[in-house]
């Protein structure tokens, strides 16, 4: 065996020192001879609402009767307008669920597996349809509730709601 060569010089190691070279090219300036990091600047910004993120639900707003100091006269006509809440959104609320548990039972058997994000949408389009609807009918319910309240208690219903959903659960 003739000389080993301990020091070989291939297309590997020509390739790194140019990539280096060109790298090493794109710095940026040099102030006092060293290289100053990236700088990264962080803002916090709380989020104000100018409206709820969505209307306040029949049972949680009656729940909060003592919070509000709801009269009686206004207790009975919340519980009025909640009845027909109920009445008129259940096969909707029904179909929801129904849907809902069908989603879950599939992504929790594997189903979801595999699945485009294209495809996971399609599959979730029937729960997001319903779920706008049933938004959609609170803010009606919620019009007509607003106006048992005085504008006090629809703020604070307003601002208690908006917490409850912007506060994360081990916050509760």
């Amino acid at each position: 065996m003739k000389g080993t060569r301990w020091f070989r010089i291939g297309p590997g190691l020509v390739l790194t020192i140019v990539a280096s070279l060109l790298l090493w090219r794109q710095l940026p300036p040099r102030r006092n001879g060293r290289v100053d990091p990236p700088r990264i600047e962080r803002t916090r910004v709380d989020a104000v609402l100018d409206a709820p993120l969505s209307a306040p639900d029949p049972e949680w707003l009656l729940a909060q009767r003592d919070t509000l100091r709801l009269s009686t006269a206004q207790v009975q006509k919340l519980v009025k307008l909640q009845g027909r809440w109920n009445r008129d959104t259940r096969e909707l609320r029904e179909a929801l669920a129904r849907i809902s548990d069908q989603f879950n039972r599939e992504m929790g058997t594997g189903g979801g597996r595999g699945v485009t994000m294209k495809a996971l949408r399609e599959r979730a389009a029937p729960i997001s349809s319903l779920s706008r609807q049933l938004a959609d009918a609170r803010q009606a319910w919620w019009g007509e509730a607003a106006a048992v309240l005085t504008p006090a208690q629809q703020r604070r219903a307003e601002q208690a709601w908006a917490k409850r959903l912007l506060t994360k659960p081990h916050q509760k």
